[in-house]
């Protein structure tokens, strides 16, 4: 579980604050305090540690008075270190523009590891470098509900350092406003990056930067920035995004690809003055496109194969009142959708998992866990998540006999969940129970989405 330490009102150095929630693998937890910093935390991690650990202001606002370009905060990580959890969150860092980077994370080498960060409803602002800077070997971490603005270089920026390579990232929510660069880069082959419900505003490097191409980019908005909204290479993914603009920025998503990208539901909307002369996609290179259900002017080269609707690896789907033989199904009674109560057999699994629902986040411990009994979780909180459970490899092993799943996550009517992961675990079972993981959204009035 989540280990914390409040921030006591009379407290004055930061630096001290994070060392010591850092060396002692916890989460100092501030209750909107301000902070002046005038030179860069530094902080140096050379030994395997597993938090939660890190700072969560409470809504507090960390000032910096840094003029040598140096960051406000840094994280370093040393050869052979393991570092988890690491977390920052409910905090604003307030730069003069000559400090660097808001948050700079390093671990330069794949000898050693940053796993499963979070960074969660931190607003960086006019810093002289960079709101957020990652390079190394950084993975599995998500970035919340977090904004970058005003920025001299840029607002996020996400690197290869040495050997060591940053993956699967992913941001959601939040947004990069009026920053110097691109609102997002991706460089030095950096391209593992999910960017959902994001958006990109008036950036004057463009949008997003992916030099090597970039996972995916849906249900994101970009408003204005200048040139284009995306610029990548390679490959890309860019799903039901829109583009608005009255004259900025005049492509919504241009790239040159060595590979497949699928442009789909994606809108551009032209809100100057006159006809519009903005295009949605202008796509060269090599490789093939699938575009369908888009709003605006695509562009091909002539050596990429374009696809739309029943083409590529799509499916083409037509209705018929015949020859498909149905096979019988159960009939839905009440105790079929019947909400079932949450359990309370007191057993770890289930604890980690409430835990996480009350704070966003938890993480089990031991290499393996018993389960005689259904786990049920019901979801009753309005603006509920993220919710992240990290079992850490363990194994469950089932002794479940009537049928029912080893873990039910139940959402509850007007639930909005924004995001679930449950990772890095093995339910092994013993064929007498019935799904492994079984998660019901039983009603057009609540919604689980990533």
């Amino acid at each position: 579980m989540a280990t914390t330490t409040a921030i006591g009102n009379d407290a004055t150095d930061l630096g001290s604050i994070l060392q010591s929630a850092m060396a002692g693998s916890y989460v100092a937890n501030g209750a909107g305090q301000s902070f002046t910093v005038s030179k860069t935390i530094v902080i140096y991690v050379n030994s395997t540690t597993q938090g939660p650990l890190g700072l969560d202001l409470g809504g507090g606002t960390i000032y910096s008075n840094i003029t040598d370009g140096s960051p406000v905060i840094q994280v370093v990580v040393g050869p052979g270190v393991d570092l988890r959890y690491l977390t920052f969150a409910n905090l604003t860092i307030q730069g003069n523009g000559h400090e660097g980077a808001g948050i700079q994370i390093i671990a330069g080498g794949n000898d050693r590891w940053v796993y499963n960060f979070g960074i969660e409803n931190v607003t960086v602002n006019h810093v002289g470098g960079y709101g957020l800077d990652i390079e190394g070997s950084v993975f599995e971490g998500l970035v919340s509900n977090s904004w970058m603005t005003n920025n001299a270089k840029g607002g996020a920026y996400f690197s290869h350092l040495v050997d060591g390579q940053a993956s699967a990232l992913h941001w959601f929510g939040g947004g990069f406003q009026n920053n110097g660069g691109a609102g997002l880069m991706l460089d030095n082959g950096v391209r593992d990056m999910s960017v959902d419900g994001a958006k990109f505003i008036g950036n004057a490097g463009g949008g997003i930067s992916a030099g090597n191409g970039i996972t995916s980019v849906s249900n994101s908005d970009f408003q204005d920035n200048h040139g284009q909204g995306v610029w990548f290479q390679n490959y890309g993914n860019f799903t039901d995004n829109t583009f608005e603009t009255s004259g900025t920025q005049n492509v919504g998503i241009t790239g040159w690809q060595n590979g497949g990208s699928t442009v789909v539901g994606n809108v551009g909307t032209w809100t100057g003055s006159g006809s519009d002369p903005t295009t949605l996609a202008n796509l060269q290179g090599y490789g093939s496109v699938y575009a369908t259900a888009d709003v605006g002017k695509v562009v091909t080269g002539s050596s990429l194969s374009l696809s739309g609707f029943g083409g590529g690896n799509s499916a083409s789907v037509s209705v018929g009142t015949s020859g498909v033989a149905l096979p019988g199904l159960s009939a839905v009674t009440a105790a079929t959708t019947t909400a079932l109560a949450t359990t309370n057999t007191g057993n770890p699994v289930e604890t980690a998992l409430k835990a996480a629902v009350a704070t966003g986040s938890a993480h089990l411990t031991d290499s393996a866990y018993s389960v005689n009994a259904p786990i049920v979780i019901n979801l009753t909180n309005a603006g509920q998540g993220p919710i992240n459970i990290d079992f850490g490899g363990a194994k469950i092993q089932s002794n479940i006999a009537n049928g029912s799943p080893v873990i039910e996550i139940i959402v509850g009517a007007g639930v909005n969940v924004s995001q679930l992961t449950l990772s890095h675990l093995l339910i092994n079972g013993n064929g007498g129970e019935g799904d492994g993981i079984k998660i019901v959204a039983d009603g057009n009035d609540r919604w689980m989405y990533c």
